[in-house]
C-alpha cells in the first residue's frame, strides 16, 4: 500500500492547499479542464463515468492516502475522463501540476514510490479484468468486497474484518457492470 513518509506529507502540505468536501459534492467532473492533483487527507472517494443516459456507472473507490488525478498529469492529458465525488466529507490536498512535477524531480524516492503505485494499479486492473473474465457473478463480488475489507477494513475484537464503507447496492452493481463492458466491448 503505498503511504507518504511524514517527510514527503510535510512537502505536499506546504505546497499544496487543502479543501474540504462535503458528502456528494462533485470533486472534479469529466470534461474539466486538469491542472493538479489530488491527495485525499481523510473521507472515501468515487471515480465514476456517466453513460449517454445519465447514469453514474462507479470504476473505482479512493481511500485516504490515495492520489486522485494522477494519469492526467503525467501523461499530459488536458480534460478529465471521470467525475469524482466525495462518498462522506473528504478533506483532499490539491497540489497544482507545476509545483508536483517539481516535487518528483527533487524527492527521487517519492519518485519511485509514484511509479510503484501506478504500476500496482496497472496491475490491479489487469487482474480485475482476468478475474471478471473466470469469475461468475457472485465471485466478482466476493472478489471486490475482499478488495474493499483489505483497503478499509479493520479487525474486530471478534477477529472479524468490518468495512464501514458508504456504497449502496446499486453503485456495488455499477462498478461490476462496468468491467464487464470493458471485457465485452474492448477487446
Amino acid at each position: 500500500m503505498f503511504q507518504l513518509t511524514d517527510g514527503e506529507m510535510e512537502y505536499f502540505n506546504k505546497i499544496g492547499s487543502v479543501i474540504n468536501y462535503p458528502k456528494g459534492q462533485i470533486i472534479f467532473s469529466t470534461g474539466q479542464k486538469t491542472n493538479e492533483v489530488y491527495i485525499i487527507k481523510s473521507g472515501l472517494v468515487k471515480i465514476y463515468r456517466t453513460t449517454s443516459d445519465g447514469r453514474q456507472v462507479s470504476v473505482a473507490l479512493r481511500y485516504p492516502g490515495d492520489f486522485i488525478g494522477l494519469a492526467e498529469v503525467l501523461s499530459h492529458y488536458t480534460e478529465r475522463e471521470y467525475s469524482a465525488e466525495a462518498m462522506d466529507n473528504v478533506s483532499i490536498l490539491i497540489i497544482w501540476q507545476d509545483a508536483f512535477k517539481k516535487a518528483l524531480a527533487e524527492m527521487p524516492d517519492f519518485t519511485a514510490k509514484l511509479m510503484k503505485l501506478m504500476s500496482d494499479r496497472l496491475r490491479e486492473a489487469q487482474n480485475t479484468i482476468y478475474d471478471f473474465i473466470m469469475n461468475p457473478t457472485q465471485g466478482r463480488l466476493a472478489l471486490l468486497l475482499l478488495n474493499m475489507a483489505e483497503r478499509a477494513g479493520a479487525e474486530g475484537e471478534d477477529g472479524i474484518i468490518h468495512v464501514r464503507l458508504r456504497v449502496t447496492q446499486e453503485e456495488l452493481a455499477d462498478y461490476l457492470n462496468y468491467i464487464l463492458f470493458l471485457l465485452l466491448f474492448n477487446k
